[in-house]
């Protein structure tokens, strides 16, 4: 198992043979969005949390996390991210991927 942590947001991922696990403390997603730049407004928040409202905030974030984002791919905002993701790590050439034109050239 191989575990990261950034020490910033306090986000870890954790792998394992079978799963990658994401880790998001609810007092860092609480500190980000009150800082995030689509809420803020002169350097201040423009919404804030409710005291209480904490289970439904997380709540929210967990359902709309895998729902549908984009109206033509029908795509979640999760698999946003990992298209992201996976559209560097072809760029990047990463030595871990085999591409289609190597085989060809064999």
């Amino acid at each position: 198992m191989n575990r990261t942590v950034d020490k910033l947001t306090g986000i870890g991922i954790k792998t394992t043979k079978e799963k990658l696990i994401i880790e998001v403390p609810i007092t860092g997603m609480i500190c980000a969005f009150h800082n995030d730049p689509n809420n803020t407004w002169e350097e201040k928040p423009i919404a804030k949390l409710r005291k209480g409202a904490r289970q439904d905030f997380v709540n929210w974030i967990a359902e709309y996390i895998t729902d549908e984002s984009d109206a033509d791919t029908g795509d979640s905002y999760l698999m946003e991210m990992f298209g992201h993701l996976f559209s560097r790590l072809v760029e990047d050439g990463e030595d871990f991927l085999e591409y289609t034109e190597d085989k060809d050239e064999e």
